[in-house]
């Protein structure tokens, strides 16, 4: 198979090469966030003398560990090994359905070993957070010349779990001596795990695992997007430890190569170059969600590349994202050693570099040391995200993000304690469906998409009713919601609520001004629908929302966008109540 053909960045800083730049006398200051040695890691980039300890929370699942529920554990096996031959043996003879467990306590040196292959419908699994297990550890002590540790090629439906990889650079920031054409350099580059196939669809899945120490990424998924065989490979990257994967130029947590169906949620970030990285090609994207990024990093966190700087035949930068409820906390770059380039200078957390061809949304974040762009511009490192290769932004969008250190509402950023989903599952307990439809509704004939509709599914488990709901239109033009009828019902009533226990119609007289709040309990004219809308346990409801207009007129909602707030209530004996913001952009 061809190679994925990248180019290691360079430094958008330097005018001349970034070692000629360092060696003309322009040392970098001393900036905020200096890196110093802590206690799992040397001050170094070696591998000698590490530790094992896991920075992320113990209390969240986020990052995995023991607060998360796994699926898989040594009942599931079908062969058990502690050896790394026979950790190759076993997934030489594995097929479809097996599941190969590395014994939890095993520490086993993988050096000289790269491109193991884990065969189509496998898992791979150790008891990462099981009665206090760290999992099995692999890991890899020299540099790997640019190949991988584990390399699936064109296998679907892999999944490893419960592990820990550590890489050959594990002790922090370091800017190799060499540049990337140079062989030194090239010897350095490694990832943990590389798995590309033809399919599009989510089937390779990677959870509950600690990953460190690797020079090119600790994931790098898909490939071939220039050309050859194209490899999406969809994939699903959740509660993970992902950190000091560090090395100047590349050092990616998360590495997407090609593919627009990568969900990449509940994981741990720190001292990654870029925890999630994107190739830029057209049919690039990803969604990443209840992440946190934690207070160190070597450059911006999530990314989006121009695609004519990999080879593209193009400037674009990728197809879709989707980037909400994350937390990033760090506020400066790392600061190399003097003949380094980091120089603890600001940061942003967001940089896409050229227009998606689709678009890019940034949605209920909360930046706790940057502030939002001013108008005007499109960003810098000083701000919270960033576009560039463009004069105005460009198929960017952002709504109900948090700027600054004052802790916001519990449904903006990641989750602050547990909550998690877990047992593979990843899913908030008041989920939207990431489904809104604009609809032309049957009962006009003036043709416009004037309406929405919205799933929304109840993973508590109690009943849950919704009480209020509240509407802005980001459109200020888009002044009241309004169905000219005096009927209840879906697309006779402003909101009309499909729950499974029992449904709720809003029939507002006059109809609602917007922004505008619902009680489901008190408003409508019709007693009879004044009620709150109810849901069983898991059960699955709609949301109808109709009709949107500017000064009576009827408005076209496909491309607009709708902050939803919904306040519910649940029959939990606890009295709990809750609020969740969904940003609808049909």
């Amino acid at each position: 198979m061809a190679s994925e053909d990248r180019h290691p960045e360079k430094s958008a800083r330097s005018t001349v090469s970034r070692r000629g730049y360092l060696r003309l006398g322009a040392v970098a200051t001393v900036g905020v966030g200096t890196l110093t040695a802590v206690d799992e890691y040397t001050d170094t980039g070696s591998a000698g003398a590490v530790s094992t300890a896991d920075p992320s929370p113990a209390d969240s699942e986020i990052g995995g560990g023991a607060a998360y529920s796994t699926d898989v554990t040594e009942n599931d096996a079908t062969t058990t090994v502690g050896t790394g031959s026979g950790l190759k043996t076993a997934l030489q003879n594995a097929s479809a359905g097996d599941v190969v467990w590395v014994d939890s306590g095993a520490t086993i040196d993988m050096t000289g070993e790269s491109n193991i292959e884990i065969p189509s419908g496998v898992t791979l699994a150790s008891g990462r957070g099981i009665d206090g297990s760290q999992g099995a550890l692999l890991h890899v002590d020299s540099g790997m010349n640019g190949e991988s540790l584990f390399r699936c090629s064109y296998e679907t439906g892999v999944r490893v779990t419960g592990i820990q990889l550590r890489g050959p650079f594990p002790g922090g920031y370091f800017d190799p001596p060499e540049d990337p054409d140079e062989p030194g350099y090239t010897e350095k580059e490694s990832a943990g795990i590389f798995v590309y196939n033809t399919e599009s669809s989510r089937t390779v899945e990677i959870d509950n695992c600690h990953l460190w120490g690797w020079t090119s990424g600790a994931v790098r998924l898909g490939a071939n997007a220039n050309g050859g065989t194209s490899c999406p490979t969809g994939t699903h990257v959740h509660h993970c430890s992902i950190h000091t994967n560090a090395m100047e130029h590349l050092g990616y947590g998360v590495d997407l190569l090609n593919g627009d169906q990568h969900l990449i949620e509940y994981c741990y970030f720190d001292l990654n170059r870029h925890c999630i990285d994107g190739f830029g090609n057209p049919e690039n994207g990803y969604e990443a969600r209840y992440n946190i990024v934690d207070d160190r990093t070597v450059s911006h966190a999530f990314d989006m590349h121009n695609w004519a700087t990999n080879r593209g035949d193009r400037n674009v930068a990728g197809s879709t994202i989707s980037i909400h409820h994350n937390t990033f906390r760090y506020a400066n770059e790392v600061e190399g050693e003097p003949d380094e380039y980091r120089d603890g200078g600001p940061q942003e957390y967001i940089k896409i570099r050229e227009a998606p061809d689709d678009r890019c949304d940034i949605d209920n974040n909360w930046f706790q040391h940057k502030e939002k762009p001013p108008a005007g511009t499109t960003g810098g490192d000083q701000y919270a995200y960033t576009q560039t290769g463009v004069s105005s932004w460009t198929n960017m969008y952002e709504s109900n993000n948090a700027f600054g250190p004052e802790e916001p509402a519990a449904d903006i950023g990641a989750p602050r304690t547990g909550n998690g989903g877990g047992g593979g599952g990843g899913t908030p307990d008041f989920e939207y469906n990431d489904d809104v439809t604009a609809v032309n509704a049957p009962v006009d004939s003036h043709n416009e998409r004037s309406g929405l509709q919205l799933s929304v599914t109840n993973n508590f488990d109690s009943k849950l009713n919704i009480t209020d709901v509240t509407i802005e239109p980001a459109n200020a033009a888009i002044g009241e919601l309004s169905d000219h009828s005096m009927e209840e019902g879906m697309w006779q009533s402003e909101l009309y609520v499909d729950a499974d226990i029992q449904d709720s119609a809003a029939d507002i007289n006059n109809g609602l001004s917007l922004p505008g709040s619902i009680d489901l309990r008190n408003d409508g004219h019709d007693d009879s629908d004044r009620r709150w809308a109810v849901f069983s346990p898991g059960s699955t409801g709609e949301l109808n929302l109709y009709q949107f207009e500017n000064d009576g007129s009827p408005v076209d909602m496909v491309g607009e966008t709708v902050a939803l707030t919904i306040d519910y209530y649940l029959d939990d004996g606890n009295s709990t109540t809750g609020s969740k913001t969904l940003s609808l952009s049909p």
